[in-house]
């Protein structure tokens, strides 16, 4: 499909994409909604769990009117291993008797992420579409960092008139600041997510102007404190600036992020160091490494992979929200109920991680359908890095290619391609840079 056939339907779609903006937008403070209404039931839950009902709502609505109008069900690459690995998950629940209340919830769960890369699969999407997108989400972050700064400054304060929860996470004795969200790891994933984006685009279109609302975003980042965002950006950034295909210029770009790097480092590597080295002790000291919650979860996956080989002990078992609502019986199994964060009357650091989760649930062969799935989408991206010429095209994929990245950091110790916001922009962007495979350069 060209650009002038995508035109063509712009008028008609162009309000689905301005709603999933507004749904966009809602998750950014979907959580500070929630914890507003903490005590009115129904409103809670409504709040809570409206990001599974628009995915699935939005999609079958794609789907059926795409069916009316007798167009052929629109596929990608990623399709089989998809549908093998819910197979694998249900199956493996089958076989493990999972109560189907428990399956059926962790099934959503790991659906409706994907749903939403769909969502833009059958969606027309045109530059100017993307641009919207991009003006939209930059004065929403412009407009939550500004309220990160006032939380940094007044958090006690800020959090008390917005409802938030007031709990402060104190470094150097300065606040880790959070803004709208519900915690400052969400906040600096946020930042990252915006600041590797506004890089692609330096990156492609050369503007400093660019350049500097990166380094303005990863301010936010820093101020998050958070070590992984951190790291992931590092990594990230000069990964993107490495598979660009720049056609003149590069040492010239090099030489100036190297410089301002450099800047960076000066003002805060002695902040950035002890918290590399806290977070170094906390998880790989060989007194406490088996006592943290996370290295049991990661230790006991394999364990639990290789005893219910090949295909785990179901959907809603291990390391999932389900698993944690309904205290998994796996737990008391293999003696992760004894672990502080995990035991069934504190089992807050269940979700704390992303893969033992996939590793549990659906065995050594989900896993490898799962890493299948991802493996597909960085060729799709890197395809359309190298080969595209189209400006807006080439950075959109860039941005989206080293924010997945950075997700691959995030998701050592955080779900964040199951939980929102993060999994809805994350599958929302892979969805977006799919799309434009059908915008000719």
């Amino acid at each position: 499909m060209d650009n002038t056939i995508l035109q063509n339907t712009h008028k008609h779609t162009l309000w689905i994409h301005r709603i999933i903006i507004l749904f966009g937008l809602f998750l950014c403070i979907q959580d500070l909604i929630a914890e507003n209404l903490k005590n009115i039931g129904f409103l809670y839950q409504l709040v809570k769990y409206a990001d599974e009902a628009v995915s699935f709502l939005f999609f079958f609505i794609l789907v059926i009117n795409h069916l009316y109008k007798k167009q052929s069900i629109k596929k990608t690459e990623i399709d089989l291993p998809l549908i093998f690995f819910l197979l694998i998950g249900i199956i493996s629940s089958i076989i493990h008797k999972v109560p189907m209340v428990i399956a059926s919830s962790q099934f959503i769960i790991y659906v409706k992420s994907f749903l939403f890369f769909y969502i833009f699969i059958y969606l027309p999407v045109t530059t100017e579409i993307i641009k919207l997108y991009i003006r939209v989400f930059f004065w929403a972050g412009c407009i939550l960092f500004f309220f990160g700064l006032v939380d940094l400054v007044i958090p006690v304060q800020f959090r008390q008139f917005t409802g938030n929860t007031i709990a402060l996470d104190i470094k150097f004795n300065i606040t880790s600041i959070k803004s709208f969200f519900s915690h400052p790891a969400v906040f600096g994933w946020f930042m990252n997510f915006l600041a590797l984006y506004f890089f692609a685009f330096f990156l492609v279109y050369k503007r400093w102007t660019f350049l500097c609302f990166c380094l303005i975003f990863l301010a936010g980042c820093l101020l998050a404190m958070k070590v992984k965002a951190i790291i992931g950006f590092v990594v990230s950034f000069w990964l993107g600036f490495f598979i660009y295909p720049f056609k003149k210029g590069k040492q010239t770009v090099f030489v100036v992020l190297f410089i301002v790097m450099t800047i960076i480092l000066i003002f805060t590597g002695s902040m950035l160091f002890e918290l590399i080295g806290t977070k170094y002790t906390m998880y790989f000291n060989i007194e406490t490494y088996a006592d943290a919650a996370r290295n049991v979860l990661y230790l006991k996956s394999i364990d639990i992979a290789r005893d219910a080989f090949p295909l785990g002990v179901g959907f809603g078992r291990y390391g999932s929200w389900m698993s944690h609502e309904y205290y998994s019986p796996v737990y008391h199994q293999y003696g992760l109920s004894q672990i502080w964060g995990l035991s069934k009357a504190f089992p807050n650091f269940i979700v704390d991680t992303f893969w033992p989760m996939i590793i549990g649930e659906t065995g050594f062969i989900g896993f490898t359908l799962y890493l299948t799935l991802f493996f597909i989408m960085f060729r799709v991206l890197y395809k359309n890095i190298r080969k595209r010429k189209n400006p807006l095209v080439q950075s959109f994929c860039l941005g989206t290619f080293m924010i997945f990245i950075e997700s691959l950091f995030e998701s050592i110790a955080a779900p964040v391609y199951v939980a929102p916001p993060f999994s809805f922009f994350i599958f929302g962007a892979l969805g977006l840079a799919f799309a434009l495979r059908r915008v000719s350069d």
